[in-house]
């Protein structure tokens, strides 16, 4: 028999807590694909014609393809008592084991069958167990291989006892039909794992495996349930006018998949739900809006993407039991934004995106809690009113304050005199009881391409959204009755052009920022804003905007030169920042329009002076105060702050959530989520925390904080669920 032992595949980046005892790392093989600079150098890895992209290791199907791992060392002393795991994403059906371990006996494969169930074989496929045996049928049925995310393997080997978990749950314990001896019979501590015959044993993609002696056990396994049909009583109603008579009982899944820190405990629930939830966590535009209503229960409007029916789901305080009510919103339009008041009516705007020049369709709907419309009101997008020629993918936010609506929303607007449709943010309120608008407040940023927006203390609302120009920066407003004060906070580096000719005109060279290899020239017309947005929290003396930039090595944002003109990839990593401003920032000294004024900053950080030539090539000057960098990231390629997201928590501290990953923001297997809290000053009062694998974060979604617990919100999209993430605050 040939020589196999232990399996080929990947392991989380975050190493779960585990119940028991802590095993020991022995060996540890990460395969990212940078994996040869890794290495144990006690350890060999050989790998022949195999595929290395952003995911790791890949396996195509082809017969030429082989892997070997071969430690060439003992790593394992206690054959009675270890542990292995992996994480792997199989790309198609396998027809060779996925995993094997053991030694000459080969004692346990697992295969993935065509149907996407699993298959364990014994003793090298002398007893053969498939999803007819023993252990829980119906949930191994459940558990596709097919374009699902990275799948995590633990394999426990406890004194004569195999037990396997799949995606932290229990899925097999065998406790006979091997002979534990074929380890030592043959030495047993070497750990390979090769093709088979020279065909291919795996057909997908890996990331890490790690070998421990000791027992691992996932916390929480005995608990744990993915099936999250649990006492589903479901009346389903696919009538085309989507009348509000779709509801639906539905208890949680718990997942344990829990994260201790030390402001409190992060848990991982599950809702299934009629419709399907978009689980595309990098679009620009809002997919949850979370919502509280008069009881200080969690509400939910959201829209599948597909049939576009609106959905309001709504939660018991425990977070148990949730109902799930079709809207009764025509399904031709789409999800732009929604709301609540004291009342518990809602409040959604939708929009029709018109082709062949014609103008798009705007609307706002008032709900009663049970869905039902009580009024419905065509907004007036027309040139001189709303001026929305389209919307397609911008963001919108709206907020309710004392019978006011709030909306801010991105929008393409009417051609101007140029014959060009341009782009900007504009901000409005609305009469909750007669849904007219009270008052259009105006552009608020040109090329403005996010936005958020919040009911305020001292004033009716306050937002901050984010411009490429008019003005080039973070832009702070606050809006009461019919006046709008604004400021812009922060503001960035700009993107020069690379020839002389700048559309038909000749400009001079630009030398400060020119280099031997690359030229740049004073003018430009840079979309680009190397700043992501995360929101705003309003404290008793100001407002705390946090938020993603780029800073270079000295922490200075407006440097033209640190931008890579051939391909729009960032130079340096984009790292999470933060500014503090005073509440009356209105009634400082006029300032140059990208120019920070001193006064109205209230911390203490990089203080920077810049500019840069516009399109027509005059200097436009530009300054920042008081910015503050939470982190210090310097890998470009791999270390991106992005989908941040903030709470202000009950003794005024802030937390944030944010992700970090590589620059393909939409590849979730390069992403990992972390929390930090900050005080009120800024300062850093519980450092950067990882969150536990299975925690994602929408780049957009808001997060909201109800009955001491802070909520954010994601979709299992294959299993038509809703997520919440919890943090239980002590």
């Amino acid at each position: 028999m040939k020589q196999t032992i232990l399996f080929i595949f990947f392991c989380i980046f975050f190493i779960q807590k585990i119940s028991a005892q802590n095993p020991k790392l022995v060996a540890h093989y990460p395969l990212q694909k940078d994996f040869r600079d890794k290495l144990n150098p006690n350890h060999v890895l050989t790998f022949e014609g195999v595929i290395l992209n952003q995911e790791g290791a890949s396996f195509a199907n082809d017969a030429k393809k082989q892997v070997k791992i071969d430690t060439r060392k003992d790593i394992i002393s206690d054959l009675n008592n270890f542990s292995v795991k992996v994480r792997f994403k199989p790309l198609l059906q396998a027809t060779r084991p996925i995993i094997s371990i053991g030694r000459a006996c080969r004692f346990f494969s697992i295969y993935l069958l065509e149907n996407g169930k699993i298959a364990l074989w014994v003793n090298n496929g002398d007893i053969k167990l498939e999803t007819q045996a023993d252990y829980k049928t119906t949930e191994l049925q459940e558990l596709s291989f097919v374009n699902r995310p990275f799948q995590e393997i633990v394999f426990v080997h406890t004194q004569g006892k195999a037990i396997l978990y799949l995606d932290n749950k229990k899925i097999f314990e065998q406790n006979s039909g091997y002979d534990k001896n074929c380890f030592e019979q043959y030495g047993g501590t070497n750990v390979s794992s090769y093709n088979y015959s020279n065909a291919q044993s795996f057909t997908g993609a890996m990331t890490d495996l790690m070998i421990f002696e000791g027992i691992w056990t996932p916390k929480g396994t005995a608990n744990n349930n993915n099936n999250t049909n649990n006492n589903n009583n479901i009346n389903n109603n696919n009538n085309t006018n989507n009348n509000n008579n779709a509801n639906n009982n539905n208890n949680t899944s718990n997942n344990n998949n829990s994260t201790k820190t030390q402001i409190g405990d992060w848990q991982i629930l599950k809702f299934p739900v009629n419709n399907t939830p978009n689980a595309h966590i990098s679009l620009d535009y809002r997919l949850f809006f979370p919502l509280k209503d008069n009881a200080n229960n969690l509400n939910i409007i959201w829209q599948d993407p597909k049939n576009l029916k609106i959905t309001l789901s709504t939660f018991d305080k425990n977070l148990k039991n949730a109902q799930h009510i079709n809207l009764n919103i025509p399904t031709n339009q789409k999800l732009l934004c929604a709301t609540v008041d004291e009342k518990n009516n809602y409040y959604c705007v939708t929009y029709i995106d018109l082709k062949d020049e014609k103008t798009a369709q705007m609307f706002m709907h008032k709900l009663n809690s049970q869905g039902k419309t009580i009024l419905q009101k065509k907004l007036p997008t027309e040139q001189k009113q709303l001026n929305v020629w389209g919307i397609g993918f911008f963001a919108g936010d709206l907020k309710y304050k004392n019978g006011v609506i709030g909306m801010t929303m991105g929008r393409t607007m009417f051609k101007s005199a140029d014959g060009l449709n341009h782009q900007g943010g504009i901000a409005v309120t609305f009469d909750a009881n007669t849904l007219e608008i009270i008052r259009n407040l105006g552009q608020t940023s040109g090329h403005s391409f996010d936005n958020y927006l919040q009911a305020g203390e001292d004033t009716d609302f306050v937002m901050i959204d984010l411009g490429d120009n008019y003005p080039r920066g973070i832009h702070l407003h606050k809006l009461k009755g019919e006046q709008r004060n604004s400021r812009v906070i922060y503001t960035f580096k700009t993107q020069h052009g690379t020839t002389a000719d700048g559309y038909g005109r000749n400009f001079p060279k630009y030398d400060e920022i020119s280099t031997p290899s690359q030229s740049y020239y004073k003018w430009s017309n840079d979309n680009g804003t190397y700043t992501e947005l995360g929101g705003l929290a309003e404290l008793n003396d100001g407002y705390m905007i946090v938020f993603a930039g780029e800073p270079d090595a000295s922490g200075k944002s407006i440097n033209n030169a640190r931008i890579n003109p051939k391909v729009y990839k960032n130079v340096d990593s984009r790292n999470l920042g933060i500014i503090k401003i005073k509440k009356d920032f209105e009634t400082a000294k006029s300032e140059k329009w990208n120019e920070v004024p001193k006064e109205i900053v209230l911390t203490k950080g990089i203080t920077e002076k810049g500019g840069f030539y516009d399109f027509g090539g005059g200097w436009n000057p530009q300054k920042n105060e008081g910015v503050t960098w939470l982190t210090a990231f310097k890998d470009a390629t791999n270390q991106n702050v992005k989908n941040i997201k903030i709470q202000r928590l009950p003794n005024n501290n802030i937390l944030i959530l944010y992700v970090v990953s590589n620059n393909d923001s939409w590849n979730v297997a390069q992403q990992s989520c972390f929390m930090m809290c900050i005080d009120p000053t800024g300062k850093v009062v519980m450092p950067q925390t990882p969150l536990h694998k299975d925690f994602t974060l929408n780049r957009r979604d808001e997060i909201i904080m109800l009955n001491n617990q802070v909520i954010s919100i994601e979709a299992d999209e294959e299993n038509k669920n809703i997520v919440l993430n919890v943090l239980n605050l002590k």
